[in-house]
């Protein structure tokens, strides 16, 4: 047990070391992500055919966080600077809880039931947390 003792201070150091310095979600602006990906979705269902001008709101239920992978013992895994794996975390990005839709084209059953479908696919939520809304042009 003496001869393991300072390796195992030396992990333990190393480890407090390498926690200490991983990113943190929290360093993360969630309105920078809200923003970004409301972007990225507007950008693609305003090139449906029929959409027109978009906007989209997209609301979260938690800001994600970034978590320990583990074996299957449940022992932490742990990655060295050059690659080798002594260890490694995955990142859980932040949970959508629902997506607004204000689209020009969305009085036509047709160009709503697409959105539908798209959010619906791209987030795997069902369409009561899905809102779509016949909007106006602002030019």
């Amino acid at each position: 047990m003496h001869n393991k003792l300072p390796i195992i201070i030396i992990f333990i150091g190393l480890l407090l070391f390498g926690v200490g310095s991983l990113p943190s979600c929290k360093e993360k602006e969630p309105k920078e992500i809200v923003h970004s990906e409301a972007q990225s979705l507007e950008a693609v269902l305003s090139r449906v055919e029929g959409v027109g001008e978009v906007f989209v709101w997209i609301s979260y239920e938690d800001q994600g966080e970034i978590v320990p992978l583990t074996d299957a013992d449940g022992n932490a895994v742990i990655l060295r600077g050059d690659g080798e794996k002594i260890g490694a975390l995955k990142e859980k990005s932040p949970t959508v809880g629902g997506v607004l839709i204000v689209a020009e084209g969305a009085g036509d059953s047709r160009v709503r039931a697409e959105l539908m479908t798209s959010v619906r696919a791209l987030y795997g939520m069902n369409s009561d947390r899905i809102c779509i809304l016949k909007g106006k042009s602002v030019k």
